[in-house]
C-alpha cells in the first residue's frame, strides 16, 4: 500500500478515539505539510480551548529516526504529534524512549485489507509557534 492510502483510514480514527470533531489530509503551510491533521475540543462546556494533532503517516520502510523526526518537527504548528506507522512487529522498547523523549506519540497501523490502527504512546501537549499554528 502506498502511504497515501492509509489517510483516511488514520483520519476516521482520530475521529473515533482521540476525539476529533475535524480532520484534514494532506494540509500545512510552505514549512511543511501534515498528512492527517485533526482538531479536538478540550475546554470543556464553558470554555473554547482546541487542540491542533499532526499525524505523520508511514509506510514503516524508512528508518525509525528519520520518521519520528519528521513527527517531532511538526510540533512547531501543532499541539500534539503522531507518528502513525504500519508495520508488521510492533514498535521496540528503544523506539518507544526515543518517542517518548522527542514528545512525539505513537500509533501502530496493522493489517492489509482489513486495517486496524492502535494508539501504543499517548503524545504529550507541546506549545506551538503561535504564529505557525494550524
Amino acid at each position: 500500500m502506498r502511504e497515501r492510502e492509509y489517510y483516511p483510514r488514520v483520519a476516521r480514527w482520530a475521529k473515533e478515539r482521540l476525539g476529533c470533531f475535524h480532520t484534514a489530509i494532506d494540509r500545512g503551510l510552505n514549512r511543511g505539510r501534515i498528512d492527517v491533521v485533526g482538531l479536538r475540543d478540550v475546554g470543556g462546556n464553558l470554555s473554547g480551548t482546541s487542540e491542533v494533532i499532526s499525524l505523520e503517516v508511514k509506510h514503516g520502510k524508512q528508518p525509525f529516526a528519520t520518521s519520528v523526526g519528521q513527527a517531532s518537527g511538526y510540533s512547531s504548528s501543532a499541539d500534539r504529534c503522531y507518528l502513525a506507522e504500519a508495520r508488521t512487529q510492533p514498535f521496540d522498547e528503544d523506539e518507544i524512549a526515543i518517542a517518548s523523549k522527542l514528545g512525539v506519540g505513537l500509533v501502530h497501523i496493522t493489517g492489509t485489507k482489513r486495517l486496524r490502527v492502535t494508539e501504543v504512546l499517548t503524545a504529550p501537549v507541546r506549545e506551538p509557534l503561535d504564529g505557525l499554528r494550524l
